[in-house]
């Protein structure tokens, strides 16, 4: 009766989610601003935080509520050294990265030579099609003028006939 869900379409459904999220985060965070604009409190509005104090009391602030934590027993600790952070849990290290970078010269070199070729084919045939044009335009523009008097002579001919 219940099938499985599929990876592809579990992953549809978490970037739905996700973007769900993201739209109630941003939705809160402008009702927020505009309500500390009307109370006239002031404009550092914030739907989102986590703090510490000097006593290791955590405070979490979420959608207008808050919390507060205060560690009992420790069972790990987080340090921040540069770019990274390190979670250390029963001897066992985490690194998280606080700052991705990406290399993307290779990209850029890729993409820059596949413009200057674009550019360079896009200019070869606009000349050749100047080049079949002076060619082309005079017998267009001589079939041109040999239908309209054709047009005239025809249309000559029907008034003639009719005998307007």
């Amino acid at each position: 009766m219940f099938n499985r869900l599929m990876a592809h379409d579990a992953a549809i459904v978490a970037r739905g989610l996700l973007l769900l999220l993201l739209i109630i985060f941003i939705g809160v965070g402008v009702a927020e601003h505009q309500l500390a604009g009307l109370t006239q409190k002031s404009e550092g509005s914030m739907f989102f935080h986590i703090g510490r104090s000097k006593e290791y009391r955590y405070s979490v602030y979420l959608f207008g509520q808050g919390a507060q934590l205060k560690c009992l027993y420790q069972v790990g600790t987080i340090s921040n050294a540069g770019r990274d952070l390190f979670i250390k849990i029963a001897d066992k290290y985490f690194v998280v990265p606080t700052q991705v970078e990406y290399d993307m010269g290779n990209f850029y070199y890729w993409a820059n030579l596949w413009r200057r070729q674009f550019s360079d084919e896009a200019c070869k045939t606009k000349q050749s099609i100047q080049q079949h044009m002076l060619i082309v335009k005079p017998i267009i523009e001589k079939n041109c003028d040999k239908a309209v008097k054709q047009a005239k002579y025809y249309y000559q001919k029907v008034l003639d006939f009719s005998g307007i």
